[in-house]
């Protein structure tokens, strides 16, 4: 067994100055970040991308809306968190916090979170420093209701077992909801001298598995202009890079000339992979700390990828903007996101304004969010470097013919990939998510290789004119996808 080894630097702490090279008390990041961050004063190893002052633009033509509970100021405190949904009456958020994280329990995910208490069961491993901050930037998932966990995180690495020194990126798993953690025997990837990995993002695609990270120079600039790398794998054990960087930091004049960092995906209804993440634009004139020019007005963009994760479009504008009139009405960071009943997707970010920073809550539907990339984004051609590109070829392989259809149309079904025996369902949604007709449900052993759909839904009634997708699935695992056009 393997693991890519990708990269990270190291990471030096001094007593002084009182604030890493180009950050300051109104910085985005925590306390615990800046102690972890603290270069070398002004050492200008880095890029500058020589920007001028920008030119700032308020775009104001956002999907979300700020939640009720988050409007007249932030609902809890947010460093270096994530927020995970177990169930409609469980959301555990997670924050860095020294040594390990700590674990806050809500029963709706809003504005009632209880004290944090420590995890335990990180930075345990031979390969893992003892440090404080010895994690940092979790990204939680849930396998379930039962308990099961799974969690991507940033960890300090031991030099000298590893060979270097810094941020690597480190997997755990939990079986009791993510109180105690079994760390993996070895990381997943590694810093270099020149660069590291922070603030990872893993997702399940049903077909494969994605971890997404920026890609930060040690030194200053500090955490000067980072590009989001993806890797990609099969099996959570061998991961294949992308052949380039799946988001860079926008050119000067764009919105985030400074910065895009902070990746967060997710899975749209469609089998799109949809990428939220922070922006910065690059200010010469703000200065910080030892007076290095510094990022400023951060705001929140999105990227999607419409072949699993090869390749993607990044939109020109920010998603989510801080608010002028709000509390947050300076930066909006660090998106975690939720999947949420009735095809609703929640957006907890960390706000900064003139009050402290905090944790905001904002939410929009599915239709919304992929209404507005579908203004940016053409269809995506594949881009994966085949050299080290992994197995992620679809377990089952669909078709539909006639397809564009007037009336019915054939959907052929076809195991690429051999699959526990099990029962399994082949539903038609709509571009919302909406489930519109089951198909099919039974095992797949009996599965048939062919299914018609007569362009009805359940109530028999014909469905109106669109694009529609079909999906076989076995209960929240897709095995795949396919579109469907009807025309009338």
């Amino acid at each position: 067994m393997r693991r890519v080894m990708a990269a990270v630097l190291s990471t030096v702490l001094l007593t002084s100055p009182a604030w890493p090279c180009g950050y300051g008390p109104d910085s985005e990041l925590s306390p615990d970040e800046l102690d972890a961050l603290r270069a070398t004063p002004c050492n200008n190893v880095c890029p500058d991308p020589g920007c001028g002052v920008p030119v700032l633009t308020y775009y104001g033509n956002s999907p979300f809306f700020t939640h009720p509970a988050a409007a007249a100021g932030p609902v809890d405190v947010a460093g270096c968190f994530a927020v995970v949904r177990v169930s409609g009456t469980q959301y555990l958020k997670y924050e860095s916090a020294g040594a390990t994280f700590d674990r806050e329990t809500s029963p709706d995910g809003l504005a009632t979170w209880s004290t944090g208490s420590p995890v335990s069961g990180l930075s345990t491993q031979p390969w893992t420093r003892t440090a404080t901050p010895g994690v940092q930037c979790p990204d939680p998932h849930a396998l379930g209701t039962d308990g099961k966990m799974v969690m991507y995180y940033n960890v300090q690495v031991d030099p000298a077992v590893t060979g270097v020194s810094g941020w690597g990126i480190g997997r755990a798993t939990s079986t009791d909801f993510g109180v105690t953690w079994t760390e993996d025997a070895r990381p997943v990837v590694l810093p270099t001298a020149t660069h590291f990995p922070y603030m990872p993002s893993f997702l399940d695609t049903g077909n494969h598995f994605l971890l997404a990270y920026a890609w930060v120079c040690k030194g200053s600039p500090p955490v000067s202009v980072p590009d989001i790398h993806v890797l990609k794998s099969s099996d959570q054990i061998v991961w294949g890079a992308l052949a380039v960087p799946a988001i860079t930091t926008g050119a000067c004049g764009e919105w985030d000339s400074g910065s895009s960092n902070r990746p967060r995906m997710l899975l749209a209804p469609n089998g799109d992979v949809y990428m939220f993440f922070a922006g910065y634009a690059w200010n010469p004139t703000h200065l910080q700390g030892c007076g290095a020019p510094d990022r400023e007005y951060a705001r929140i963009g999105v990227a999607v990828s419409r072949d699993g994760g090869s390749t993607w479009c990044k939109a020109p504008q920010p998603i989510l903007e801080h608010n002028p009139g709000g509390w947050n009405n300076k930066h909006v960071v660090k998106p975690t996101l939720t999947q949420e009943p009735g095809n609703v997707v929640r957006l907890y970010y960390a706000g900064n304004g003139s009050a402290a920073m905090g944790l905001g809550i904002a939410q929009t539907r599915w239709i919304w969010i992929t209404n507005f990339a579908a203004n940016f984004c053409p269809e995506a051609e594949p881009g994966l470097e085949e050299s080290i590109a992994p197995d992620v070829t679809p377990r089952l392989e669909m078709g539909a013919s006639p397809n564009p259809t007037l009336d019915d149309t054939t959907i052929s079904l076809r195991f690429a990939r051999a699959i526990e025996p099990g029962e399994l369902s082949v539903s038609i949604y709509d571009v919302t998510g909406r489930a519109v007709r089951t198909l099919y449900t039974g095992t797949s052993e009996t599965m048939p290789a062919e299914i018609r759909w007569d362009g009805r839904a359940t109530d028999g009634a014909r469905v109106a004119a669109g694009r529609y997708f079909v999906r076989a699935h076995r209960g929240a695992e897709t095995l795949g996808t396919h579109w469907i056009t009807t025309l009338r």
